[in-house]
């Protein structure tokens, strides 16, 4: 009987054969857990033969474009990632090419492809060039897939893209999901009455119904993440948190295979270095006098070239060794991007760190935070990777899993909240309070209107304003604790949770400085950012978004609760080591030594006194015994 005949004589249908383009964005630097590396789990009596072409930009507005600002666009300019942000990114794509053999069954692979511009035009050439090059005949089937991000100019993007490629290439498939969540939005409720908590009775036939959905689901659709999608979904993150772990499952995995990749003949394109990338934001900052010239986020040019310059010295640093990056050695603001490195990172802090971590503590060492937090910001890692690892390598990590699901909620918040997550106003569970406050800026939003800005605002007041907002971002307040934030973001692009907390709440509760000034300047610093995350948290910790409780941070008690000894903050501020300073009286010489670097100003008057009343930064219990005994550590 012949090999293409079955046994009752019909001959096998044609080996089908499909070309995937695979456009990595910047939350899916990966190939694990990857939906677009594994198997289709498509039914068909018909063979596929897979061969997968990847592709990630560096878009032009993206990596280090300037675009106006959102809380000043008429004279502010700002970017989507900043330099720290840049050197990740640069590493995980890096790491990104060269696990990509990893891939192919065979011994010739194709590179990842790497492209520098804007993205529509380059895609819409990549796929022109793969149809091209195939064979011309009619069982090849040719697919574009990319994940979704959340954030306004990350949607718009991806809807240039569909509108683009399905216009001039209309037999080309289009697939997207979105794989930066614990949860996927799929098993997520859909209605308002969904998002309601079950009964016992009904829980059984609800979680029937969810395995089903989960085993028969086909990704071969675009994905709804639409704001109208997330009707219903519970403001309040307690109430996301409880919800989704009642109505939902962590999908397991996806299983990574090896795809039929032989050269396709592309030119992969060169990865660029860093100096280009930031090239034109180094350009833009050089000088100061152009009359036509907005300043970036208002601040001076010198900050901005000052912090390209330690992106750039941490970026050769881990290219002169790249052995240290990969291990717990490394300082957590030189640990490089990528999978690789996150892979390995995750599974040593699980297997002998997770469970001795002190995370309340301002970090000040490797092991006191889990520093995934740059790795789930590029997608070198998945949530879902997380917490496999963490509920197989540990039992006493609960809090990671934890942090994932916090993640989600500010991640569909931001997918549900779409443009008012961005507005001044924002989007608060207490309006009563956020109707109350006062923000000192001028801000004109989109329909003309002046949200809550103070009435008494004139020219003293703007210069006063604009003095306090560089004063906190280039970390000179006179608050210790805040100032060494700003300090360790500047050089390193870092800072730990605690910390941030405290710095978005000094500028919002005590400048009543527009949050979203904050937000994005943490957007131009951070090594981690993520829209989602950061400017959720800046709602959250600044009274206009999902926190009903209105936390303010007492910066100098918050010291004392998690550095104590001032670890943290003599590393970034040298000057508040007790014997760099011979201007202390007698008289306030008593607990100098031990209580300098919680409240300078009280012993030396050549410190720079905090623009605000020093009392608010104060626990009122720690306050009282400060009054009381002199002395603010507890006897």
């Amino acid at each position: 009987m012949s090999n293409t005949r079955t046994g009752i004589g019909t001959p096998l249908p044609p080996r089908r054969r499909r070309r995937r383009l695979v456009w990595h964005r910047t939350k899916d630097l990966r190939y694990h857990d990857h939906p677009f590396y594994c198997s289709d789990g498509e039914c068909s009596n018909t063979p596929i033969t897979s061969t997968i072409t990847s592709v990630f930009i560096f878009d032009d507005q993206v990596c280090c474009g300037l675009r106006p600002s959102t809380c000043r666009p008429k004279e502010w300019m700002a970017v989507n990632i900043g330099p720290h942000g840049a050197r990740v990114l640069l590493e995980s794509v890096a790491d990104l090419r060269q696990r990509r053999p990893l891939l192919s069954t065979t011994t010739t692979t194709e590179s990842l492809i790497v492209r520098t511009g804007s993205t529509v035009p380059i895609l819409l050439k990549l796929i022109d060039e793969i149809i091209n090059i195939s064979e011309d005949d009619s069982t090849t089937e040719y697919e574009i897939c990319w994940n979704e991000e959340p954030g306004v100019y990350e949607m718009e993007l991806s809807r240039e893209a569909r509108q683009a490629i399905s216009t001039r290439f209309p037999n080309v498939r289009i697939r997207t999901t979105m794989s930066c969540t614990l949860y996927h939005p799929d098993d997520l409720p859909r209605t308002k009455n969904d998002w309601q908590p079950i009964t016992m009775n009904t829980k059984k036939k609800k979680e029937k119904k969810q395995r089903q959905r989960q085993q028969h689901s086909n990704s071969n659709s675009i994905i709804n993440i639409s704001s109208e999608r997330w009707n219903g979904m519970p403001q309040i993150m307690g109430e996301f948190r409880r919800t989704a772990r009642e109505k939902a499952r962590v999908r397991p995995c996806f299983e990574l295979f090896s795809s039929s990749n032989s050269k396709s003949g592309i030119d992969p394109g060169e990865i660029p270095t860093l100096e280009s990338l930031l090239e034109p934001l180094l350009l833009y900052a050089m000088d100061d006098e152009q009359e036509d010239r907005k300043p970036i986020m208002g601040l001076p040019s010198s900050i901005i070239r000052e912090v390209c310059h330690h992106a750039i010295r941490i970026y050769h640093e881990n290219n002169k060794n790249p052995k240290m990056t990969t291990t717990v050695l490394a300082p957590q603001h030189n640990r490089r991007g990528g999978e690789s490195h996150g892979l390995a990172h995750l599974d040593n802090f699980c297997r002998n760190y997770a469970s001795k971590a002190q995370r309340n503590l301002a970090c000040v060492d490797n092991h006191q935070s889990s520093h995934l937090s740059h790795y789930l910001a590029f997608g070198c890692l998945s949530p879902r990777t997380v917490e496999v690892t963490t509920t197989t390598t540990t039992t006493t990590a609960a809090w990671l899993i934890s942090h994932m699901t916090m993640r989600d909620f500010f991640l569909y918040t931001c997918l549900a909240s779409e443009k008012q997550f961005y507005r001044l106003e924002g989007i608060p569970v207490n309006k009563k309070y956020a109707e109350s406050i006062r923000w000192k800026s001028f801000v004109v939003e989109d329909n003309d209107d002046v949200i809550v800005v103070d009435d008494s605002v004139d020219d003293e007041t703007t210069t006063t304003t604009h003095n306090l907002w560089k004063d906190w971002a280039l970390g000179n307040t006179g608050l210790p604790l805040v100032d060494a934030a700003m300090k360790e973001m500047i050089q390193t692009g870092y800072c730990s949770n605690r910390v941030r907390q405290n710095v978005a709440s000094v500028l919002t509760k005590d400048f009543n400085i527009d949050w979203r000034a904050g937000a994005e300047w943490f957007q131009f610093l951070l090594h981690d950012h993520c829209v989602g995350a950061n400017w959720g948290n800046w709602l959250y910790f600044s009274g206009v978004g999902s926190d009903p409780k209105q936390r303010h941070f007492c910066t100098v008690s918050q010291a004392l609760k998690y550095d104590k000894d001032g670890t943290y903050v003599k590393k970034w501020l040298p000057q508040l080591n007790a014997s760099s300073f011979c201007s202390v009286t007698s008289t306030k010489n008593k607990y100098y030594e031990e209580e300098f670097h919680l409240r300078p100003w009280d012993f030396d008057s050549s410190w720079k006194r905090p623009p605000i009343s020093v009392d608010s930064q104060y626990a009122w219990r720690d306050l009282q015994r400060l009054k009381e005994t002199g002395r603010l550590m507890p006897f």
